[in-house]
């Protein structure tokens, strides 16, 4: 009921990331994984028992939501990889559409932030990743 509510606000209001959590709704707008990561950074228990919908959910994502022990989650889009880490660490998902990988921004390869936890399992270190190479990417700019 939750994650459908919160599935019915991101299509509707075209938010990119919307959380549901202890019946209030909290909305944002922004690229790739920076709403999820700003809320973590506010609070690490932000997503603790929350409904989570996304338009892109790739294992990134999917990491730092089973780190923050996020209930349920939606994407628009989900990689293949982000399935596999929601089910091995027993997280309630549904999507619109399966890839098999999250695109960069320019569609000619995977997304950087994806091709930094391609080898990683394990959530908190995926954060550790996830920070390092968004730092990477800030100072390359």
């Amino acid at each position: 009921m939750q994650l459908q509510k919160a599935i019915n606000i991101l299509k509707e209001q075209n938010y990119s990331c919307v959380v549901i959590k202890d019946d209030l709704v909290h909305c944002a707008n922004g690229i790739g994984v920076k709403p999820i990561m700003q809320w973590l950074r506010e609070d690490e228990a932000f997503f603790a028992n929350a409904y989570v919908a996304d338009k892109v959910i790739g294992k990134a994502a999917a990491l730092l939501l089973v780190m923050a022990k996020a209930k349920s989650v939606y994407g628009k889009v989900m990689s293949e990889s982000a399935i596999a880490i929601l089910e091995k660490y027993h997280i309630r998902y549904e999507y619109d559409t399966k890839v098999s990988f999250i695109a960069n921004r320019t569609n000619t390869g995977m997304c950087p932030l994806e091709q930094s936890v391609v080898a990683i399992d394990a959530p908190n270190e995926a954060y550790i990743a996830i920070q390092n190479k968004i730092a990477e990417l800030m100072s390359s700019k």
